[in-house]
């Protein structure tokens, strides 16, 4: 009780300072242009964090859940949000420290309450961010080999998140995955016959790879603001890999049937064995192509 009277002592006053440095920050109004509507968030932020301040020692967890609530529908991002609760956490120490003695052992208490906020805000938002996720699944472009083992993959990443359940979790090196077996299919080549263009892919493919495994090891140990930064650039890369393997199936096809051709003159010459290929216009039995190739 004693520490829950200092907290209620110190709290107007730090929520007011904060309010004022977020209202003087032109960056909020960067994303939110209405003065009120940022007035009536703070308002509610306040509430929210005092009632999850209040609770220090002890958990509500109805409390708990709107604090949850509040921050998966919110619609600012996730840097602004940590940016305010930091310097909560910053101006309640500092006040904590100049105005009472002996209070190191509660200030490490307070410091780990407020880290543990910081973590549960990020998880929130984690949740709301892998929804991006989904919105890859609803492209026209699902139906080729290579963009639908991308999503394929994601989606593992999705429900193993959303479920709850790591042991769905899309544990791989790029080279174990199946998209780098089917970056040498005929139809992969055809839509990347430009050397340059299939390094690129794969090489994004690589990162992505990386970048999934190191969010799984900051999500699995409950390091939600690290799992996040890894999230968001997952993410990122994922959008990037998913527009130039539209883009290169929709020049690919747009064209189909010269493209067909360049893929199969390519696969003649880049093999080392004797190869032909016979070529039949079944339908109207007029034309008849031949590409060989003699060692």
């Amino acid at each position: 009780m004693r520490y829950l009277d200092v907290l209620k002592e110190f709290l107007p006053q730090v929520f007011k300072e904060i309010k004022e440095d977020i209202l003087n920050d032109s960056d909020t109004y960067y994303f939110i242009e209405d003065k009120k509507v940022i007035e009536d968030l703070i308002k509610t932020q306040e509430e929210i964090l005092f009632s999850y301040l209040e609770g220090f020692s002890h958990q509500n967890d109805i409390e708990l859940s709107k604090l949850k609530e509040f921050y998966r529908k919110l619609k600012i991002p996730y840097v602004v949000i940590a940016r305010n609760i930091d310097l909560l956490k910053v101006k309640l120490l500092e006040r904590i420290s100049i105005e009472k003695e002996n209070s190191k052992e509660f200030l490490l208490e307070i410091k780990t309450y407020m880290e543990n906020l910081e973590n549960m805000i990020a998880y929130q938002y984690i949740l709301s961010e892998i929804e991006n996720i989904e919105e890859l699944a609803k492209s026209p472009f699902t139906k080729y080999l290579l963009y639908n083992q991308h999503v394929v993959f994601l989606q593992k990443i999705y429900s193993s998140i959303k479920e709850n359940d790591l042991s769905k979790f899309p544990i791989l090196t790029a080279e174990e995955c199946d998209f780098h077996k089917y970056l040498s299919y005929p139809e992969s080549i055809m839509i990347c016959l430009d050397s340059n263009l299939c390094m690129y892919l794969e090489k994004l493919h690589d990162v992505i790879h990386q970048i999934t495994n190191a969010f799984f090891v900051f999500f699995s140990k409950g390091k939600y603001k690290e799992a996040y930064a890894s999230l968001k650039e997952l993410i990122e890369n994922s959008m990037n890999l998913s527009k130039t393997l539209a883009g290169l199936y929709f020049i690919a096809f747009s064209d189909a049937e010269t493209n067909f051709f360049k893929t199969l003159k390519y696969l003649v010459d880049n093999s080392s064995l004797e190869n032909f290929i016979f070529i039949i216009d079944v339908y109207r039995l007029k034309s008849l192509y031949v590409f060989g190739k003699t060692t």
